[in-house]
């Protein structure tokens, strides 16, 4: 797991391993209410890490990826979340889609 922190978000990268699948998430935790997401269906993450409209990973909020992927995914997660400026866009996305009650798992942690 890689962790990041925003301004008003907490973030975790992680990556599973469930013989034969990898798997890879992101979740967001809003700092003020403890809300949670996870938000690799966003158009920002979307774009970050490259995946095309027709990929069935956009419908998705945890991706099932290859070997191989997992890798890339990890290394585009790193340099992206230690940019202040990706976080700082992301985390104005992030404020809309919450207003906009898109968040899919509304518990706290």
């Amino acid at each position: 797991m890689i962790a990041a922190q925003g301004k008003k978000y907490g973030f975790e990268i992680v990556t599973q391993h469930e013989p034969p699948e990898f798997t890879f998430f992101i979740k967001a935790r809003c700092k003020a209410t403890g809300r949670f997401s996870y938000i690799n269906n966003l158009n920002t993450i979307l774009s970050e890490f490259h995946i095309e409209v027709d990929d069935p990973k956009v419908a998705e909020s945890i991706w099932v990826v290859s070997k191989c992927e997992i890798g890339d995914f990890i290394n585009i997660a790193k340099q992206s979340f230690s940019d202040s400026f990706f976080l700082d866009y992301l985390e104005r996305r992030l404020d809309e889609d919450r207003t906009e009650g898109e968040w899919e798992n509304v518990s706290t942690i």
